[in-house]
């Protein structure tokens, strides 16, 4: 029993039974399990609920590893002209915005030795999808959006700038929609297709636009928020 994180109170009136997961107030009256205290006090959504759960349980080593892989795509993206230029095609030059985007590339080849020297195994880096059956870089010839939830890494989506597959993510949860945690609070939502469109809206200036990683995600947004346009 203790204080109510859902309301203001004095006197203590939150139950949690730990052996059955769930909750119930006897101030403000709310009850159920894990999923519903997160959908009641992040006012997220049941999907959303469900991908910020999964974030939370990521394991910190991974987390920390994928923050290094990204900071290493982020040099070469400086190193290599390739990757520039084809941002500069989509549209997208603003440095300030492809910086606060995480955005890099993957120029293939060098991934594995970098994270081998900062004491990441081979088995590890298979096991996440970085490196392929043949100890190649997965993302190789790809820019790199990282795909955060509450400030930490949760997935990389690379895009092909040659004739591979366009898309190619790794082969765990995707989240929900982009920058949700911070969008959610705007008066109304611009969703967009996928993440170059987004990043060129940010560079534009409309910090609330959205998109989803993947495309048919975004049916999500219209039951997250009452006042969303869609941009096409």
């Amino acid at each position: 029993m203790g204080l109510c994180p859902l309301h203001r109170e004095s006197r203590p009136s939150f139950y949690v039974n730990a052996c059955k997961n769930l909750f119930y107030c006897h101030g403000c009256g709310p009850g159920g399990d894990l999923i519903g205290f997160v959908e009641l006090f992040l006012n997220l959504p049941f999907r959303q609920s469900i991908a910020h759960l999964q974030q939370e349980l990521v394991p910190a080593s991974v987390s920390q590893l994928l923050e290094q892989v990204v900071a290493f795509y982020q040099l070469q993206l400086q190193r290599y002209s390739e990757g520039a230029r084809y941002l500069e095609q989509r549209g997208l030059h603003y440095s300030a915005t492809i910086e606060e985007l995480g955005i890099g590339y993957a120029p293939g080849g060098n991934l594995r030795r970098h994270l081998a020297t900062l004491g990441y195994s081979l088995e590890l880096l298979l096991d996440i999808g970085l490196i392929n059956n043949q100890g190649r870089d997965a993302f190789c010839g790809r820019v790199i959006f990282p795909c955060r939830q509450y400030g930490q890494i949760i997935n990389l989506y690379g895009r092909s700038i040659g004739t591979a597959f366009p898309h190619r993510l790794l082969p765990r949860s995707k989240g929900g929609l982009v920058a949700w945690d911070s969008v959610s609070h705007t008066s109304s939502v611009i969703l967009v297709e996928g993440l170059f469109d987004l990043a060129v809206l940010w560079q534009a200036g409309f910090r609330n636009a959205t998109c989803a990683v993947l495309p048919g995600a975004g049916k999500l947004s219209y039951r997250a928020t009452s006042t969303i346009q869609s941009a096409k």
